[in-house]
């Protein structure tokens, strides 16, 4: 909002958080009957919302059923807390830091790669018959062997454009692409530079 100073816009995202938890709390049915002052007894005081990070750190009383009178304690102190990072959309300049770079690699996959949008870890699912198999090549001119994991000649075949190996299963995790990004460093040495997003 035009006018506003970052701690203006600091306390307008934090009320919408708790706006929104409160709304979550009813659509879920949270029992907060038991809490004292229902909802009004949730305090979100120590709640913070930065640029990066969402902090969720709500405290509440809940009445003491029985013993008031022999412990003099009325109420337990409670609180729940949620912290996760805050994803506000893709930065190019993320892809660098501390003189490190991120990379791209799937569970299977023995390659890194320099692009998310490589299409290597999105692959185009086709299908063949088994008689059909064995004349196909993928992109590379490479031929398709039987996949370890799911590997039948049964029935519709399964393949992509970049892969090595065909399925019988449309669900087979050879099949996906699981991508995590990760650094460079961290990968070094332990993947092979994808031959078509990575220049030699």
């Amino acid at each position: 909002v035009c006018g506003k100073s970052n701690e203006d816009s600091s306390l307008i995202n934090k009320a919408s958080v708790i706006a929104v938890s409160d709304l979550l709390i009813a659509k879920n049915k949270v029992p907060t009957n038991y809490i004292f002052g229902s909802y009004l007894g949730l305090d979100y005081s120590d709640t913070t919302v930065t640029d990066k990070e969402i902090d969720i750190t709500v405290k509440y009383n809940i009445p003491v059923p029985v013993g008031r009178g022999i412990w003099g304690i009325k109420y337990w102190k409670m609180f729940s807390r949620s912290k996760s990072n805050r994803w506000v959309g893709y930065d190019p300049k993320e892809d660098q830091s501390d003189n490190d770079r991120y990379v791209y690699i799937t569970e299977h996959g023995k390659a890194y790669h320099n692009s998310v949008s490589c299409s290597y870890l999105s692959p185009s699912i086709k299908a063949a018959y088994p008689g059909d198999i064995n004349f196909l090549r993928n992109n590379d001119r490479k031929i398709y062997y039987k996949c370890k994991l799911c590997g039948k000649e049964s029935g519709i075949l399964y393949y992509t454009d970049y892969g090595t190996s065909y399925h019988s299963s449309l669900t087979c995790p050879g099949l996906k692409r699981t991508v995590f990004r990760k650094k460079f460093s961290e990968i070094e040495g332990k993947y092979r530079p994808c031959i078509k997003c990575v220049s030699p």
